[in-house]
């Protein structure tokens, strides 16, 4: 029953608090190639390819958790807002995707 008397202060001090992002500070933009002009450079063209099908074969929650911090570059609290996940579920899925990636570009 002690957790009756917890005071409603005491249960704000141990909610995290989001962290603003810096400001002027915007995602950064990926300088990927095209894979479709990849009549110039077939080689890189090739390994983009298989990155993207890496990815897009992922599971959904894993993929969209990637996307939003590595190609995004969301912060892992604006990751998890738009997800509508905890941040350690994010980071869970996010070591979880990258495995996989890691994974499957190793057996090409």
């Amino acid at each position: 029953m002690r957790w009756l008397r917890r005071s409603p202060a005491s249960q704000s001090c141990t909610t995290p608090v989001p962290r603003p992002r810096a400001a002027g500070v915007e995602p950064q933009a990926l300088d990927l190639p095209d894979p479709r002009a990849g009549a110039a450079q077939p080689p890189l063209a090739a390994e983009v390819r298989e990155v993207f099908a890496a990815i897009a074969a992922l599971p959904a929650e894993f993929r969209d958790a990637l996307v939003a911090i590595d190609v995004v570059g969301l912060s892992y609290g604006q990751a998890g807002n738009a997800l509508r996940v905890r941040e350690g579920t994010l980071a869970s899925r996010l070591f979880r995707a990258r495995s996989q990636v890691a994974k499957s570009l190793s057996q090409l």
